[in-house]
C-alpha cells in the first residue's frame, strides 16, 4: 500500500482476521467454473511455477452445501488439460 488520502490506520480493542484473496477462476453454485480476465498478471506466473507438475490436488470444502451441483464441479475441474491432471476432493462427500 502506498501512503495517501486513500489509507489510514483504524485501531480496534481486538485483532480481527483478514482474508483477501484474488481469483481468475470461480466455481458458482452450480459447479460451473467461470474465468475472468487476470487484471494482476499473477496466472503467467503461476502457471511457469506449476509448468513442472504433473498434477494438482484441488480441495472444496463445502460444509453448509451451499453448491447445488459438487458432482458438477468436481467434473468440470478434473477434465485433463494440456499440462496434467487435477484431483478434486470434495468435503464433506454428499
Amino acid at each position: 500500500m502506498h501512503a495517501g488520502r486513500e489509507n489510514y490506520s483504524v485501531n480496534l480493542p481486538k485483532p480481527v482476521l483478514i482474508l483477501i484473496v484474488y481469483a481468475s477462476a470461480v466455481a458458482d453454485e452450480n459447479g460451473e467454473v467461470h474465468f475472468f480476465r487476470d487484471i494482476y498478471g499473477h496466472d503467467a506466473a503461476l502457471a511457469a511455477t506449476l509448468a513442472f507438475c504433473k498434477a494438482l490436488a484441488c480441495l472444496a470444502y463445502d460444509p453448509h452445501h451451499r453448491l447445488m451441483n459438487p458432482h458438477g464441479l468436481e467434473s468440470n475441474l478434473s477434465k485433463p488439460t494440456d499440462g496434467g491432471g487435477m484431483r478434486v476432493l470434495m468435503s464433506p462427500r454428499s
